[in-house]
């Protein structure tokens, strides 16, 4: 017969049961709110970085919103502007007139008259009507350009396209027009124009500058013209 010691075995079964437990706990320890972790966490603070204070914010100006900007024209058709842009200046029957193509509009002063000029509205349709005319003019009869030595190609296209006529489209035009113009360059020459035998000429004064007309010369200016300037007849060759 084996006898059985049950306390020996309870003994046993105690101590492992504590001993396992006894394991839990300390595997705990690392998790648990002990001296030894508030000690370790718990470091004193030794001094503080002061909090740098905050720029106040400026407000905000309101955007002013933006006028649209009107496109400006290329073109300035001075016709259309006030007076300041149209006055011509007179003296002795000289005018400086402000249009743009000077030459063009003595030549219409040469075979209209001064007051067709002044009483012109609509001038750039004007200027545009006449040019053509005088192009279709032309072409019925071009022996009259070779004749003055004037190229074809080179006078209808200063009519049709150039802003500002040649010195040899105003002969060309003065030559179908049948008028007499004196055209008088930097003071010191001059070239005569002479296409009809009855009409008065006119006198233009080239100064390097600008461009002025007598509108109607005396007999005086017309002879201090060849008394005092050089004739140059290749002038608008």
């Amino acid at each position: 017969m084996v006898v059985v010691n049950d306390n020996h075995d309870n003994h046993n079964n105690h101590n492992n049961h504590n001993n396992h437990n006894n394991q839990v706990i300390y595997n705990l320890h690392k998790y648990m709110f002990t001296n030894i972790f508030f000690t370790k966490f718990n470091t004193p603070v030794t001094s503080v970085t002061p909090v740098t204070p905050v720029t106040p914010v400026t407000p905000v100006t309101p955007v002013t919103p933006v006028t649209p900007v009107t496109p400006v024209s290329v073109y300035t058709n001075y016709n259309n502007k006030p007076d300041i842009y149209n006055k011509i200046k007179v003296c002795n029957n000289v005018i400086t007139i402000r249009d743009n193509d000077k030459l063009f509009w003595y030549f219409f002063i040469a075979k209209f008259g001064y007051d067709e000029y002044k009483c012109t509205d609509h001038k750039f349709t004007k200027e545009n009507d006449i040019k053509i005319s005088n192009i279709e003019i032309m072409r019925e009869n071009k022996k009259i350009l070779k004749q003055n030595k004037i190229k074809i190609i080179n006078y209808e296209n200063d009519l049709l396209n150039s802003n500002k006529i040649s010195v040899n489209t105003l002969k060309g035009l003065a030559a179908y027009n049948k008028l007499n113009i004196y055209y008088i360059k930097n003071n010191k020459t001059y070239c005569y124009l002479n296409f009809s035998s009855i009409e008065k000429p006119i006198i233009i004064y080239n100064n390097g500058y600008t461009l002025s007309c007598n509108i109607n010369p005396s007999d005086n200016d017309l002879i201090n013209i060849t008394s005092s300037y050089i004739e140059d007849t290749d002038m608008f060759i």
